[in-house]
Parts: structure tokens; C-alpha cells; sequence
């Protein structure tokens, strides 16, 4: 991917309307054009709703976007050892014109679960980036290990419940869902927060729950 659309989809979410522009129209006509045409052929060939929003929180994280479909969100490999670590992204969007507006509540689910799934992640421990976005708007991203004992366990649970004598082929759990309370207590849990303490007690405090809240106000800024 071109840096110059990287920078552009990093900037877009964060940056004013007239910071944002002011960005655009320094970037000159040859990178403008060429990273245009790349964003428009991601957005044609979308397979995914929230795909640009994934890529967002895999650059925010410091990870390489994975562009296919399956697999890990992305990737880095450290230059010393080799060692390759892979990051997977579950992003809520909140809707305020929608008919019955929900709040973000740092939850989100692994779709198509089993236990094979499960023993995979625990091997391999992907970083989780769960992220909530206001109408587009990057609100936060929080980042704990897969291998997080409440996260683990709450996965866990579910599949006990729906496969408790072992996967059955071609059946999964169409989604195993979990919440801010399952990792909340990670000692490694990461918080980035992208608004204000002012935001968050004003035009933001009907769209987030409250114990997410309270824990983003300790990591906002202003």
C-alpha cells in the first residue's frame, strides 16, 4: 500500500474537516491521483463493510494491513528476531441516526468459532484491537494478548456450551461474543483514546456505556 494513502486514511478520522483538506491539498497531483485510485479500487472490490476501518486500527497498532479475507487483520515482524506477530480487529461502528442507537461498550465477537479456532489463537496469541467509532469517528482502541485468562474463559464458556463433546464438521458458533469485562483486568491491556475528556462528558456520553467511559477519561487528552 502507498504510504501516501496510508497517511491519508490514518489522518482522515482524527484531523478536522479543514485540517484534513489543508492535508490533501499539500499532497500534490501525482500522489493525490495515485492514492485516490488505490482507495477507490479497495473500496470496489470491498468484501467487507468495516474494511477501512480495520485498516485504520491496524495502523494505529503498528502492524502491516493483511489484504486478504481470511486469516489475521495483519502482521509485523520484528527485525532482530524474525518473530512474526499478528494483530486480529473487531470494530463497532455506532449509527446516532439509527432507528435504536446502541453505545459502545468495548464488546465485540469471533464469528464462525470452534474449537479448532480456539486452540489456533491460544498457540498463536494474535493481539485483540477491539475499537469503537462514533459515525466513523475513531473513538478508541484497546489492545490486550488473545491469551488473556477472562477473554480465554469467556470463549471458552460458549464453546462448552454449544460443542461440549468436541467440534461437529460443518457447525460453529455463529458468534462468540465478549465484553470489556473480560479483559478489562489484563495487566497489558493498551488503551489509546482519540477524544477529548470534554467530548467524552458532552457529545459522546450517550454513546458510550458508562464503566468504559470512566476508563477512557484516565487516557484522554485535554
Amino acid at each position: 500500500m502507498d504510504d501516501s494513502l496510508k497517511d491519508m486514511i490514518r489522518k482522515f478520522p482524527v484531523s478536522s474537516p479543514d485540517a484534513f483538506k489543508s492535508h490533501l491539498e499539500g499532497l500534490g497531483k501525482p500522489y493525490l491521483v495515485k492514492s485516490i485510485a488505490e482507495l477507490m479500487t479497495m473500496y470496489y472490490n470491498d468484501l467487507n463493510s468495516s474494511t477501512l476501518r480495520e485498516l485504520l486500527v491496524v495502523l494505529e497498532a503498528g502492524f502491516e494491513p493483511n489484504p486478504g479475507k481470511l486469516g489475521y487483520d495483519g502482521e509485523r515482524t520484528d527485525p532482530e528476531t524474525g518473530r512474526k506477530t499478528f494483530c486480529e480487529v473487531k470494530p463497532v461502528n455506532i449509527r446516532p441516526d439509527s432507528a435504536n442507537p446502541k453505545k459502545l461498550s468495548g464488546s465485540g465477537n469471533l464469528g464462525d468459532y470452534s474449537w479448532a479456532k480456539f486452540a489456533r489463537h491460544k498457540k498463536e496469541n494474535p493481539v485483540m484491537l477491539v475499537a469503537g467509532f462514533v459515525a466513523g469517528k475513531i473513538i478508541y482502541i484497546f489492545q490486550f494478548p488473545f491469551n488473556t485468562a477472562g477473554f480465554t474463559a469467556r470463549l471458552e464458556a460458549q464453546l462448552q456450551g454449544k460443542f461440549p463433546d468436541g467440534d461437529r464438521t460443518g457447525i460453529y458458533l455463529r458468534s462468540a461474543n465478549f465484553g470489556f469485562q473480560h479483559y478489562a483486568q489484563s495487566a497489558v491491556l493498551e488503551t489509546r483514546c482519540y477524544v477529548t475528556r470534554v467530548d467524552l462528558d458532552g457529545r459522546f456520553k450517550g454513546r458510550i456505556t458508562r464503566p468504559v467511559r470512566e476508563h477512557l477519561r484516565r487516557f484522554a487528552h485535554g
